[in-house]
């Protein structure tokens, strides 16, 4: 799978689960992976949509669509052409898009780092050894007096 673009659907729906007498019970938060796969074509939108409609029922698909978290990738976040694009075509209710800020942010610290110079990236390293291992103070000295 190493150099693959993978596509991961997962979702997040409620269930009411019946007892065994038939009562309902408190609404249940469902939280599964339902979906992965190596796209085996280019990773556009309609690809990516197409998968989605695939792996989502349609009544599900329609009617309990909520949102979509994704990473900033041009294939995913354009209005236009982007698979953000094709849903709010697709979809006719309102649904949450929002951009997945750790994935943002480990991009932007990854790319960063190529440009410091190394004094920085030395300093940088101290810190982080610092406070990853903690230094102990000197034991005294344990002679009696």
């Amino acid at each position: 799978m190493a150099g693959e673009s993978l596509y991961v659907i997962k979702a997040k729906y409620w269930t009411n689960e019946e007892t065994i007498d038939g009562e309902l019970n408190l609404p249940k938060l469902e939280d599964k992976i339902i979906h992965i796969s190596s796209i085996q074509e280019s990773s556009n939108a309609q690809v990516m949509l197409n998968i989605v409609k695939k792996n989502i029922p349609e009544e599900i698909f329609q009617s309990n669509f909520i949102g979509f978290t994704y990473d900033n990738a041009e294939a995913l976040s354009s209005q236009k052409n982007g698979l953000i694009g094709l849903l709010k075509k697709e979809l006719s209710h309102f649904f949450y898009n929002i951009t997945d800020p750790c994935h943002c942010l480990s991009l932007a610290v990854k790319h960063s780092l190529k440009v410091l110079p190394d004094n920085i990236i030395n300093f940088i390293e101290d810190i982080h050894y610092y406070f990853s291992f903690p230094q102990r103070p000197p034991k005294e000295n344990s002679k009696r007096e």
